[in-house]
């Protein structure tokens, strides 16, 4: 089976240059490796042979960066990488392995975050309970409830001894096969960062495509390339731009002014209780925030 890996970059080159060291010893001539440059400050260079470069002419996010480098790939299977991964050296094995287990699927590996175990990444599409929980100020300290976490992200069905379907699995490392991409029309550019392999996996959702949680393959996610320049603008985007792609815009404002009510109610029960006006400041951020997401706009026009 071909696999074509494609890394998404953007800035400081030394965490692509780690990954790329990590698979360079293990290509074969069924693997082929492109870098993605989205147009980062000091244009990306890689020594040694066996590397496509592919440079954006304008930063256009990871959606954008990952179709400029599987385009013209149709066959066999892309394999997804965040350019801050780290891989053991027969990742390349067992994403074989996994695919022909799996054909037709799209599979994401455990991921361990730095030193951490390694965990699968299953989640349940976003619904108007899990979005109107997500509105709540009161929210992390309930977050050490196990049961409120599955209510929230976590989709059940995911183990992590075992492969498992999931509705969606993390967008940091991806193995989709290239024919099942391109029929879905690859990632939606209309996202700039995250959200995008949610919205593809609800996309392929609907059109019958099984995702898979493998418990075989293990990345570790060094992290810190995109987190460093995130804003809260791109995740305030990315909600907005999924609520709509998926035709849930409706039910999500419903969701998140069902939220900003009871956090009003709650807040401002505190605030008879504690005879303070602060607690209110927390419902006036819920009604905000509802705001923030109908005003949000793409972070990538000049302002």
């Amino acid at each position: 089976m071909r696999l074509h890996v494609v890394i998404p970059h953007y800035g400081d080159p030394t965490p692509t240059l780690s990954l790329l060291d990590d698979l360079r010893a293990h290509l074969d001539d069924e693997v082929d490796v492109t870098v993605v440059d989205d147009a980062s400050p000091v244009p990306f260079a890689c020594p040694g042979d066996g590397v496509r470069i592919v440079r954006q002419a304008t930063n256009r996010g990871f959606g954008s960066s990952v179709n400029a480098g599987a385009r013209g790939r149709h066959d066999g299977l892309l394999v997804i990488l965040n350019s801050d991964l780290r891989v053991g050296p027969t990742f390349l094995a067992e994403v074989r392995r996994a695919a022909s287990t799996w054909p037709g699927a799209i599979l994401g590996p455990m991921i361990a975050a730095g030193d951490g175990p390694a965990k699968p990444t299953g989640r349940r599409f976003p619904t108007v309970g899990s979005e109107l929980v997500g509105t709540l100020g009161f929210v992390p300290a309930l977050a050490r409830f196990g049961w409120f976490e599955r209510y929230r992200w976590f989709d059940g069905r995911v183990a992590s001894d075992a492969d498992s379907p999931a509705e969606w699995v993390s967008g940091a490392a991806l193995f989709v096969p290239a024919a099942i991409f391109w029929a879905l029309g690859g990632f939606d550019e209309a996202f700039f960062m995250y959200g995008e392999d949610v919205e593809l996996q609800w996309r392929a959702h609907r059109a019958g495509v099984p995702v898979m949680s493998v418990a075989t393959v293990a990345v570790r996610h060094e992290g810190g390339t995109s987190s460093a320049h995130r804003t809260p603008e791109w995740d305030v985007y990315a909600q907005r731009t999924y609520a709509r792609t998926t035709r849930r815009r409706g039910r999500s404002l419903v969701a998140r002014a069902g939220g900003a009510a009871l956090e009003t109610a709650w807040c401002g029960a505190l605030a008879l209780r504690l005879r303070s006006t602060e607690p209110l400041t927390r419902a006036a951020s819920a009604w905000a925030g509802m705001g923030a997401v109908i005003r949000a706009r793409d972070p990538r026009r000049p302002r």
